[in-house]
């Protein structure tokens, strides 16, 4: 694309206002923008960092060339084309990027309409950020969930989980086996009213609960 016209584009979208321009310049939030070809007509320093290349390398080129090409299937930009048309707007869109230095990152991408001031639609623009520390923290966070059910459901006593209500969260098999209540009949009851059924009443007396 010739310089021009990415200047002519560019001027479009972070206007005249030098204040409008620090604003992106200076968020830590990636922002690309794109004209009605896929060229990218703007690339912001927190686009930069998140897909590690300088925007003089990348103005110009299709904005489908940072993103991996598993992402930019054709069904899955035809989805996104859809969400677009009826929403107006793609708001945290989870992606895949791998960085030239063969990193994979995960990021949170929102998508909208770039538009001229008179309200024609002149491209797209998109705000992503890494998530890729928080996905992994969930997903650790879900590991040690399931190891710690695992962990629960197989000891062979009785054990009761409840809050500081005195609310029954869960129970495991060793306490549906020794009472005779099924988990269902008491999670979400109090201890109080658990005690009402008479195989769990002798089985919380016993623990003193």
């Amino acid at each position: 694309m010739p310089k021009k016209k990415i200047d002519r584009s560019l001027q479009k979208f972070v206007g005249t206002s030098p204040f409008f321009s620090n604003i992106i310049e200076s968020s830590a939030d990636a922002i690309v923008a794109s004209d009605r070809d896929k060229k990218i007509i703007y690339f912001s320093k927190g686009a930069e960092t998140l897909f590690e290349r300088k925007s003089e390398y990348v103005l110009g080129k299709s904005v489908l060339s940072i993103y991996t090409e598993e992402s930019m299937k054709r069904e899955s930009r035809r989805a996104r084309a859809r969400e677009m048309k009826k929403k107006g707007i793609i708001r945290n869109l989870v992606m895949e990027i791998e960085t030239p230095t063969k990193q994979a990152k995960s990021i949170s991408l929102t998508i909208s309409p770039l538009k001229s001031s008179e309200g024609k639609t002149i491209g797209t623009v998109g705000i992503a950020r890494d998530i890729t520390k928080e996905l992994a923290n969930v997903r650790e966070l879900s590991y040690l969930k399931k190891l710690n059910d695992k962990i629960f459901e197989s000891i062979p006593e009785g054990l009761m989980l409840i809050d500081l209500k005195q609310n029954i969260l869960t129970v495991n098999s060793g306490f549906e086996r020794l009472t005779g209540v099924e988990k269902n009949q008491v999670i979400g009851d109090t201890v109080g009213r658990a005690k009402n059924k008479s195989q769990a009443e002798r089985f919380i007396q016993k623990n003193e609960v």
